[in-house]
C-alpha cells in the first residue's frame, strides 16, 4: 500500500496557523477533520485503547520504545483520574489540558533560548533566521511570538534538514536499539551530497537571499551543520544549540547549567541533555520527509503521524506560542528555570502520579558522536563561540 504523501509547504501553512486560535477548543475543533469519524461520538473502551496505542507507537518513534512506555502510562493514568469521559471530544479535551499543562513549564526556557538566539544573531547583522525542523519546529512560532519584541525586522524560516536526507545512517531503530556503525556513518562526502535533493533544496532557499543567516536548533554533535558547511552554503553562519555536545558549538543549556554549578547548586551535566531532549519528545506535527526531484524542480513531501499524536503537537505548539505572547524575555531569570526545572524532574522521577513533565533519563546518546568530534567536525569554533572564546 503506498504511503500518503502531504506536501511540506501545506503542512508548514498549518504550523503557521495554530497561533490564530483563541481557544482549546479551536484547537479541537480545527483538529476533528483529522480523524475519520465524528468526534462527538461515544467514546468506546476500544477507541479509547486503540488511541493511545497509536499515541505510544508515535512516540516511540521519536524517544525510543522503552521511554514511551514509561511517558504514555503516565499521561493516561493522569487523564483516565480526571473523571469519566463520555465521548471522543472529552479525550481530546483531556489530552489537550494534561499537554498544556506539560509544556507550559518550559515555554519561560525555550522563549528565552529563541530570544537570546535573536538577539545575539540581530548584533551580528543575522537577516534571516532557520529553524529547523522537525524538532526544533515548536520554537518556529515562539520565534514569530516574540519577534515584536526585539524588533526582529528579518525573516523567520522554518527548514527541513536532517540526517536521512543527507544519507546519515539513523542512530536508532524503530525499537530503539543503536543501528551498527557502517562506512557511511558520517553520511555522504561533499561531492556525494551535492548530487542529493537535499543539496537542490538548500541551495534553492539560500540562493533567495544574500543575508546573513543564524541557524537555531536543539543541538549535540553538529552533523548536519558540519555537512551543510562542507558545502559553502551558508558563509559564516551562527550556530546555536539548546544542548550541545559540541565544544565550538554554543549551547544555551550547557551555559546555564554551568554556571549553576558553579555556585554549587549541583544539577548533573546530564540534565542539559534532558532540557534539549525534552523539546524532541514533543509530539512530531509529520514524519519521513523526503525531497522528490524533477526536471522543474524539486518537491517536499511527508508523511502524517497519526491523528491523535498531531493533535498533541498542536496542542504543544499553540500553548507555547501563546505562552510566548505574555512572557517579557528579558525579564527572564533562565538560572531560575532551569532550577524549576530541575526541582519538577525530581518530582516526577519520585511519583508516579505525576505528569510527565520531563523525561526521567536521557534519550540514548550516539555512540559515534565522539569519534565524529574527534575526526569529522574540523570546522573550528563556529560564531558566535568563536568570539566569546577565541579561535
Amino acid at each position: 500500500m503506498k504511503k500518503r504523501e502531504i506536501p511540506v509547504n501545506k503542512l508548514h501553512e498549518e504550523i503557521i496557523k495554530i497561533k490564530n486560535y483563541k481557544s482549546m477548543d479551536e484547537v479541537i475543533d480545527a483538529a476533528s477533520s483529522l480523524f475519520p469519524f465524528d468526534i462527538d461520538g461515544a467514546l468506546t473502551r476500544d477507541l479509547y485503547q486503540k488511541s493511545r496505542k497509536e499515541f505510544e507507537n508515535e512516540l516511540s518513534l521519536d524517544i525510543t520504545v522503552k521511554l514511551a512506555r514509561w511517558f504514555t502510562p503516565r499521561l493516561f493514568g493522569w487523564i483516565e483520574n480526571q473523571g469519566s469521559m463520555k465521548t471522543f471530544r472529552d479525550l481530546l479535551k483531556m489530552l489537550g489540558t494534561a499537554y498544556s499543562q506539560i509544556t507550559k513549564p518550559w515555554s519561560s526556557l525555550f522563549t528565552s533560548y529563541v530570544f537570546t538566539a535573536l538577539s545575539i544573531s540581530k548584533e551580528y547583522g543575522a537577516k534571516e533566521a532557520w529553524i529547523i525542523s522537525r524538532d526544533a519546529s515548536p520554537l518556529f512560532l515562539i520565534a514569530i511570538g516574540i519577534r515584536d519584541k526585539i524588533k526582529w525586522d528579518g525573516g523567520i524560516r522554518l527548514v527541513e534538514c536532517n540526517r536521512d536526507l543527507f544519507g546519515i545512517p539513523a542512530v536508532f531503530d524503530p525499537k530503539g536499539k543503536e543501528t551498527k556503525r557502517t562506512a557511511t556513518s558520517f553520511g555522504k562526502s561533499p561531492e556525494e551530497v551535492r548530487k542529493l535533493p537535499i543539496y537542490s533544496y538548500l541551495k534553492k532557499i539560500r540562493g533567495a537571499t544574500s543575508k546573513k543567516i543564524t541557524w537555531i536548533e536543539t543541538g549535540y554533535h553538529g552533523t548536519l551543520i558540519k555537512k551543510i558547511a562542507d558545502l559553502d552554503l551558508l558563509g559564516d553562519v551562527l550556530v546555536f544549540f539548546l544542548s550541545s555536545s559540541n565544544p565550538n558549538i554554543l549551547g544555551y543549556a550547557n551555559i546555564l547549567v554551568i554556571y549553576e554549578n558553579l555556585k554549587k547548586r549541583q544539577i548533573p551535566d546530564d540534565f542539559i541533555y534532558i532540557l534539549g531532549d525534552q523539546i524532541e519528545s514533543l509530539p512530531k506535527f509529520y514524519k519521513n520527509v523526503q525531497i522528490l526531484k524533477y526536471k522543474k524542480g524539486i518537491k517536499l513531501v511527508a508523511e502524517p503521524v497519526n491523528p491523535i499524536y498531531k493533535f498533541c503537537s498542536m496542542v504543544s505548539y499553540w500553548t507555547l506560542f501563546n505562552e510566548s505572547l505574555n512572557i517579557d524575555p528579558k525579564q527572564v531569570d533562565s538560572l531560575m528555570e532551569v532550577r524549576k526545572l530541575y526541582k519538577l524532574y525530581l518530582k516526577v522521577v519520585s511519583n508516579p502520579n505525576e505528569l510527565p513533565f520531563v523525561l526521567p533519563e536521557c534519550i540514548p546518546g550516539w555512540k559515534d558522536g565522539i569519534t565524529f568530534l574527534k575526526n569529522e567536525f574540523n570546522l573550528g569554533p563556529l560564531l558566535p563561540m568563536r568570539d566569546w572564546w577565541g579561535p
